[in-house]
Order: structure tokens, then sequence, then C-alpha cells
């Protein structure tokens, strides 16, 4: 009685399975067919569990059955039970079983379609995509998933080029920052020398060291010396940084290339005469050129300069033009001691020198060669070195212009 009143009030009955065993219900439809049973909803009684609506079909007829036996007597009323019911249970239940199968199967698939599609999302795999056509809310569902993945897909390519640039940009930063920190270390030790022997003969001069009208003309000597050094340092800085930076402009221009040679050579007439250094140069006809002519104007030059800096033996530079189609190869040659070839690579780095106490002695910087490098890849032309047994050679090639 008690069980009535709590059914009536609660409007829904216990699960058998959990009053008898007292494990979960496994939510076989049961309960539900009978409620929906007894709020005259046979159809969907049938739906939740086909069984429970013909048994109670079943108890019906032989309650009908046995109620007009009893009143009437008469055999013909009196059902048994047989064979046939039980099968016909049977045969509802196999039908209900592959009904619920089928549309089980239906449901599950796509689900577990999904399931796998966000298993491989989660593992950073967008190629899957969701297939099935369920013909319900799950085939939107299972597009949005697609959208979604797509989305994090273009997301985290983004994020990873993102990620990329930050990097490139913390090593270009680094790199920067040491380039920065060697830069300020090689100059603070170029310039330390000088200024050094500017200020110690400066006070030299001012506490009156030494009356002797030449010590005095000597030490002012070495004042202006070492001045012009360091104004020389400073301007090929400049120059360097100019090229280096890309905002020096290249204004390109045919000219002869034998004629500016010439004139380089004639400016440098008096440093040759000290350096007892015999040039050769024996072009004679004009050779046009396509560059800018004062920049390679500057990398003659500093070739030169640095072909009489490091003379040796018997003293002999050899300039050539040697026309190559549609290219001129220039090279300047002087015969001394071939640069170690563990050297050979450094010879364009700013500061680098290869005989540091050679270097210090005729005031160069190891700046030169860095600005004929900045020139020639600045005008995109090739540009190197080469040993021989008696000495060096530096080249540049230009772009020929047939007159």
């Amino acid at each position: 009685m008690e069980h009535l009143i709590w059914i009536l009030r609660e409007g829904r009955i216990p699960c058998l399975f959990h009053e008898l065993t007292g494990f979960y219900c496994p939510g076989c439809g049961g309960t539900r067919a009978v409620l929906a049973l007894l709020a005259g909803h046979p159809v969907l009684s049938f739906l939740y569990h086909p069984l429970v609506p013909y048994c109670a079909l079943v108890a019906l007829v032989f309650a009908v059955s046995y109620a007009i036996y009893w009143k009437t007597k008469d055999p013909r009323f009196r059902l048994y039970l047989s064979d046939a019911y039980v099968h016909v249970g049977l045969g509802i239940i196999a039908l209900s079983g592959l009904v619920v199968w089928v549309i089980t199967k239906r449901i599950t698939k796509p689900i577990s379609e999904l399931t796998q599609l966000s298993t491989k999302m989660s593992e950073l795999d967008f190629d899957a995509k969701y297939h099935s056509q369920a013909g319900n809310e799950i085939d939107e569902l299972g597009e949005n998933f697609n959208r979604m993945s797509e989305q994090l897909e273009k997301t985290i390519s983004e994020l990873k080029s993102a990620n990329n640039q930050l990097l490139k940009d913390i090593e270009n930063k680094e790199k920067i920052d040491q380039m920065r920190q060697e830069f300020l270390n090689n100059v603070s030790h170029e310039l330390k020398t000088p200024i050094a022997l500017v200020q110690g003969y400066a006070e030299g001069l001012k506490e009156n060291i030494s009356d002797d009208p030449e010590s005095r003309e000597f030490y002012c000597d070495v004042i202006m010396d070492e001045a012009a050094k360091m104004n020389k340092l400073v301007k090929n800085l400049l120059t360097l940084n100019q090229l280096e930076s890309g905002r020096d402009e290249v204004s390109m221009e045919r000219f002869d290339i034998v004629s500016l040679i010439r004139g380089v050579l004639q400016s440098m007439d008096i440093m040759i005469q000290q350096k007892e250094a015999k040039v050769s140069f024996e072009a004679s006809e004009p050779v046009y050129v396509w560059a800018d002519e004062f920049k390679i104007e500057e990398v003659v030059t500093n070739y030169t300069s640095n072909a009489l800096n490091h003379l040796n033996g018997e003293k002999e530079i050899e300039i050539r033009v040697i026309p190559e189609d549609d290219r001129v190869r220039v090279t300047v040659f002087n015969t001394g001691t071939p640069i170690p070839e563990e050297d050979v690579p450094k010879l364009w780095n700013k500061f680098y020198k290869v005989d540091k106490a050679r270097t210090r002695e005729y005031g160069g910087s190891g700046i030169g060669l860095s600005i004929v490098k900045a020139i020639m890849e600045g005008l995109h032309q090739q540009y190197g070195v080469q040993n021989y047994d008696n000495g060096v050679e530096f080249w540049f090639t230009l772009d020929r212009k047939n007159d």
C-alpha cells in the first residue's frame, strides 16, 4: 500500500531491477513503458519497451477470457498458456532488439566518428573530417567540428609562423647586440693607442719636458699623425656604416676603368716612391665598364694601398685589366708572404688583421677590405683573393660595355 501511495505521489515507478539487486538501472525502458501504458499511450509504451504492452495485452486477454469462463462455464472461453505466446514474445524481443541495434548503429556511428575526430584534433591532426550523413543535428555538429578544425589549423599555422618570426627576431637581435658589442670593443681598441699617444705627447708639451725645438716639433708631428689616423678611422667607419645600412646611393655610369686606375696610381705616387715599389700597369686601350665610378676608385685605392703595405721580396706590384666576354676582371698582385689559408675567409671582416704589429706600423685599421666587400656586394659584383707562391692577388669584376 505504501508503494502504491509513493507511486501516485511521485508519478513514477521504481526500477524493479534496482529494487531487487541494488545495482543501477540498466536503462532498458521498462519503467517508462509501464508509465506510458498507464497514461494511455500504448504506441509510446511499445517504443519504450515492446514486451511490456505485449505482456499487458496477453494478461488482459487472459483476464477477460477467464472472467467470461467463470461466468458462463463455457470451455470455449478458457485459454491456456502455450509455446505460441512465448515464441511471439521472443519474436518481439528479437525484432525490437534488431530495431534498437539499427537505430543505435545509426546514432552511434556519427558519434563515434566525432569522437575519433576530436581525438585526432587533440593530437593536432587536422586532416581528418566528418563525413557521415545522419540527417539530424549530429550532421550540423559534425560540420561545426570541420569548421573548428579548419580554424584551429589556420590559427596554429599563424601561431607557428609568428613564433618562427619571433625566434628569428630574437636571433637577429642577439646577433646585432653581439655585433654592436664587438664593434664598440674594436673601435675602443683602435682608438685607445692613438688617444694615449696624443694625450702623452700633449702633456709633455704642456709640462715643457723638453725645451729642444726639434723634440717639440717631433711631439707635434706624433700628435698630428695619430690625429690623422683617428680621423681616417672615423671616416672609414662612417663610409662602411653608410654602405652596410643601404643609405648610400649608387650612381651607375659608364667610364674607362684604365683611366681610373692610372689616376689612382698617380695620386699614390709619393707613397709608391716611399715604399720603393715597382708598379706595373701595361693597359693602354680604354676599357669601358658600368658601375659607380667613385666607389670603384675607392676599391682600387684600397687594393693598391693594401698591396703597398704588404710588399716584400722583390717589391713588385702588378695591376691588370682582363676583359672576359661581357665582364672585366681587375687584379692587383703584390710580391710578399702568402696569407695563411685559415685567415683568408676572415680578411673581409671588420677590424680583422693578419699581422697586427705590421698593420699598426703603417696605421691600418682593418676596415679597408670590409669597405671593398660592402661596395662590391652593393654593386652585385664578385670579388676575392688568391694566394701564389711569391705573393697575393686581390681581384674584382665589373660589367663591361663595348664601344
